[in-house]
């Protein structure tokens, strides 16, 4: 009959499950550690983020007067933008006609001379009208005019309306009228969307 030694396994066991209750006790530990860590990080994280979200409230309202100062200058800013663009468009138009007197100045023949000079808006599609009226003492002197008038880049569509032979103080002279449009002073016009097309149909 074999011997069996029972105490020796009964040992065994105890120790095997003295090495498992080891084990997790120390994976527990472990575990509680990392834990015990990772609580420790968020709440440093925490309490910084807090800080910084204290400063950054603190700066929020040391520069609410600005914000404010800002928000209040945009509005007038808005208000003021169809002031700022009538100026605009005005100081823009006073350069073009200072650059047409100046262009006008420069280039008038010798033997022509302006008795009148007009300008108007009848038809805003059409643009600022400007009209040169005078004399000549020869139809190619009026001619000239007309040809030198339309090499400004601030004139177009420059035509000679009429010219026809007056007497003045006993000398005959040619009177004449030129016209022409200002450039960009068109307004050109609104093309209705499809959209707005169909609403108005419907």
């Amino acid at each position: 009959m074999p011997i069996v030694n029972l105490i020796y396994e009964q040992r065994l066991a105890v120790e095997q499950r003295e090495r498992q209750t080891r084990m997790l006790v120390l994976t527990m530990v472990g575990v509680g550690a990392l834990a015990f860590l990772a609580t420790g990080f968020f709440l440093f994280e925490t309490a910084r983020f807090q800080l910084m979200s204290g400063e950054l409230e603190a700066r929020k309202q040391k520069l609410k007067p600005m914000m404010d100062q800002l928000a209040g200058n945009q509005l007038d800013l808005r208000d003021m933008e169809p002031r700022l663009k009538t100026l605009r468009d005005a100081v823009k138009l006073t350069e073009q006609w200072n650059r047409i007197m100046d262009h006008v100045a420069v280039n008038t023949p010798g033997d022509v001379w302006f008795t009148s000079f007009r300008s108007n808006v009848s038809d805003p599609a059409r643009g600022v009208q400007v009209s040169f009226g005078g004399y000549g003492t020869t139809q190619s002197a009026i001619g000239e005019l007309q040809l030198r008038l339309a090499t400004s880049t601030d004139l177009s569509k420059v035509g000679l309306r009429f010219s026809q032979e007056r007497l003045i103080d006993q000398a005959r002279a040619l009177e004449f009228q030129i016209d022409a449009t200002v450039t960009g002073t068109e307004k050109k016009p609104v093309v209705k969307k499809k959209d707005d097309k169909a609403k108005g149909a419907g």
